[in-house]
């Protein structure tokens, strides 16, 4: 079965493997053989990449079909998240780092971010730090999720708010003209 879902004869070793994953790993023979088949999915069809895989499986303990296909759905989507911030922020191809998988699944799965979102919050990133730096993204993302900010204009409507207030911050006194008119007209009321 190995065989055929890969399209080539497998050696006496990949052989050996497999049974090594069986009987001492404990991995079902359809839990490795849905090992093979997300391989094969990703392109990546050396026996050594479907072996580690299945190493790893069976340490967490993913060990039915059920939890394969929940693995198997994961690593899809952490794969899809990933691409759409690499576009967005116009990363090489590259691995992502543990942390940056989590950045990406957090931005677009749990908090919903659009690929122009996240090109806004890269920008003001940069912009700002001049550089690229996910936590400070994160901080730009965050804000946004919490007011509800789901577009690039409330994006900027939401950065140019922030600017009025610091002006109308800067503007402030600790005094009120109100007041002092008020009493320097009772001072002159007075004199009179």
């Amino acid at each position: 079965e190995a065989q055929l879902r890969r399209g080539r004869m497998i050696s006496d070793s990949d052989a050996a493997a497999l049974v090594w994953l069986h009987d001492n790993e404990g991995l079902p023979i359809p839990v490795i053989l849905m090992s093979i088949q997300y391989a094969i999915s990703q392109e990546k069809t050396s026996f050594r990449y479907i072996e580690k895989l299945c190493i790893d499986w069976a340490a967490n303990d993913i060990n039915t079909l059920e939890r394969a296909e929940q693995k198997i759905n994961e690593l899809y989507l952490s794969r899809t998240t990933w691409n759409i911030v690499q576009s967005a922020f116009g990363i090489d191809k590259r691995k992502p780092s543990d942390n940056e998988l989590k950045y990406s699944v957090k931005w677009v799965n749990d908090w919903g971010f659009s690929k122009d979102m996240l090109c806004a919050a890269y920008n003001e990133c940069v912009d700002n730090i001049k550089k690229l730096s996910f936590p400070y993204i994160d901080k730009v993302l965050e804000k946004w999720y919490k007011n509800g900010v789901k577009t690039v204009s409330e994006a900027q409507e939401c950065k140019n708010s922030g600017k009025k207030d610091s002006k109308k911050k800067d503007k402030e006194t600790s005094y009120s003209i109100d007041t002092i008119m008020k009493k320097a007209e009772s001072f002159y009321d007075e004199e009179d």
